[in-house]
């Protein structure tokens, strides 16, 4: 059964399966003081999580009141075990875990789904964006916006890794601007942030359950008529490390992405007119 883990967690039902089936969820309580949402999407990560989510807590220790839920997606190293084990000694990390490997999106998904703070930000384990960033995020969220993307495709934005990843992302995104009318710049940037109460609205029509999710649920929010505001991203190539991103593998998965969303947008665009 998936998991939202901590030692001060208590079990709610919160949602249904696919197949009407109530899903038994474990959801952490969180001091009503608690602002922020931190949420680290994680697959597979037993040799960097523990270092990233004690880097994370140095940074934001004594500037922000938060939670850091890791997102487990399955993983079937050690990375569930370490964070629990980090989760006996601070309250505020949470796990959150899917039985079994399902996407990134997927364990994003369920992570905001369980979020009761009033901004949730997320962003990838690998801390490839600076965490320099995450201050113009949350002002941002603080007025008024309802998502606060970091954009590697700003002008102001200054970023370092392979030529042929920043023409396939550009790329990417002039084909999803033609034909989901979405001006966003840069959908997959693994730093957001969000108004958890404006995204819960659209996050239960979200389908995509991995790379595409980004895509999704950014497209659907500008359909819905949210408030995004893009954020210049600097970001850093973390060496000795292998990328997760398969670039030709990846296109042909984002592209097949893009024609499913496409083809939602009638259906979606009327259950928001309906006020569903």
């Amino acid at each position: 059964m998936d998991e939202i883990q901590n030692k001060n967690s208590k079990y709610i039902f919160i949602r249904q399966s696919e197949n009407g089936e109530k899903i038994k969820t474990q959801m952490t309580e969180i001091n009503n003081n608690t602002e922020i949402t931190i949420i680290i999407p994680a697959y597979n990560e037993e040799y960097i999580i523990e270092n990233t989510i004690q880097r994370v807590i140095k940074e934001f220790d004594t500037k922000y009141s938060f939670s850091l839920c890791v997102a487990n997606d399955g993983s079937t190293d050690k990375t569930a075990e370490i964070v629990k084990k980090i989760s006996e000694q601070d309250k505020r990390v949470i796990l959150s875990s899917l039985e079994k490997n399902q996407g990134r999106g997927a364990a994003l998904t369920k992570a905001l789904l369980n979020c009761n703070t009033k901004y949730a930000i997320y962003f990838d384990a690998d801390l490839q964006i600076e965490l320099s960033l995450f201050s113009k995020i949350i002002e941002s969220l603080r007025n008024g916006n309802d998502i606060a993307i970091g954009s590697k495709h700003h002008p102001e934005a200054k970023i370092k890794y392979p030529l042929s990843r920043r023409i396939a992302s550009k790329g990417y995104a002039f084909l999803a601007k033609i034909f989901l009318k979405c001006p966003t710049k840069d959908y997959q940037c693994g730093f957001k942030g969000f108004n958890a109460e404006s995204i819960k609205k659209i996050i239960y029509s979200v389908k995509q359950k991995g790379w595409c999710w980004d895509t999704e649920i950014i497209v659907k929010a500008h359909w819905a008529g949210l408030k995004i505001e893009e954020i210049p991203a600097n970001v850093i190539t973390v060496y000795g490390r292998t990328s997760k991103v398969y670039l030709f593998r990846d296109i042909k998965r984002m592209a097949k992405g893009l024609l499913e969303i496409y083809k939602d947008k009638n259906e979606f665009i009327k259950k928001i007119e309906k006020g569903q």
